[in-house]
């Protein structure tokens, strides 16, 4: 397919907004990942307009957090709004790590979701925000991903290209991770 997964919205931390968080989706006997390309959406969001980045969005502490901030929570709220994945499509999360942005200066909380549903389902979704210009994905195989992030590396986000090194990494294991940093 012609996209990819990666590209970030950046938040100021003296909002109710905190922590950025990034996360590749995917569903289960593929080996795809649902991915979009990034589209303008305010002051400060669009240094990574048309860039490659994954799922994401903002920690928002009246909408995430309950007793204590629930980065779970907020990663599962992003994807719905932006994608229309309920909860219950999801099988399971994982955070994978932190990563932190020097162009727009902030962290991001890195997770992987796999789903229950189809990448077909995914796609007959509705949006609940229409921040997503393009719901793509990636044929994702170690090759594959090795390619395009070799390939994309000027055109992904600061953070989303750390992402999907994660999930590589986490897919194929550190010898993976290694080979593509070498070839940087």
């Amino acid at each position: 397919m012609d996209g990819h997964p990666l590209a970030a919205e950046t938040g100021d931390c003296t909002r109710e907004r905190h922590s950025t968080l990034r996360c590749p989706i995917v569903p289960p006997g593929q080996r795809e990942i649902a991915a979009r390309r990034h589209i303008a959406l305010g002051a400060g969001v669009d240094v990574y307009v048309g860039r490659y980045h994954v799922i994401g969005g903002f920690f928002e502490r009246n909408l995430d957090t309950t007793t204590r901030p629930d980065p779970f929570r907020a990663i599962c709220r992003e994807i719905r709004e932006e994608t229309g994945i309920q909860s219950n499509d999801i099988q399971e999360q994982y955070c994978l790590g932190v990563v932190y942005d020097l162009t727009t200066p902030h962290g991001e909380i890195c997770f992987l979701t796999r789903l229950k549903i189809t990448l077909a389902e995914v796609y007959r979704r509705t949006p609940e925000e229409n921040e997503i210009k393009q719901l793509q994905s990636l044929y994702v195989t170690q090759e594959s991903l090795k390619d395009f992030l070799l390939a994309n590396h000027s055109n992904i986000s600061a953070t989303g290209e750390p992402n999907l090194l994660m999930y590589g990494g986490w897919k194929f294991g550190e010898g993976w991770l290694e080979e593509v940093m070498e070839q940087w």
